[in-house]
């Protein structure tokens, strides 16, 4: 048995991808589909080697945010605030 990966079972981004579906083109549905996968991957490792347990909050708070989209530098809180202040100044 491959202790890093236990029963032979891969558990990387390989095997999260190969068990999405991939068939919608909505963002929300894809990181969301994605989490789902990641998080049955992740499961699968624990059930396969037991002493990774220990990990497993972790890894799930983490799955959790792949839910979430990723910053749109442009739309930042500070970056939108400047702008504004830019606008008012000039006006």
């Amino acid at each position: 048995m491959n202790r890093e990966t236990g029963r032979r079972q891969g558990w990387g981004l390989k095997q999260v991808l190969l068990r999405m579906n991939g068939v919608t083109g909505d963002p929300k549905a894809a990181r969301a589909e994605f989490a789902d996968a990641a998080q049955f991957v992740l499961q699968q490792r624990i059930r396969n080697l037991p002493s990774n347990r220990v990990f497993e909050v972790g890894w799930l708070r983490r799955v959790a945010t792949y839910r979430r989209p990723i910053a749109d530098p442009e739309s930042s809180p500070e970056r939108v605030l400047r702008k504004s202040l830019r606008v008012t100044a000039a006006q």
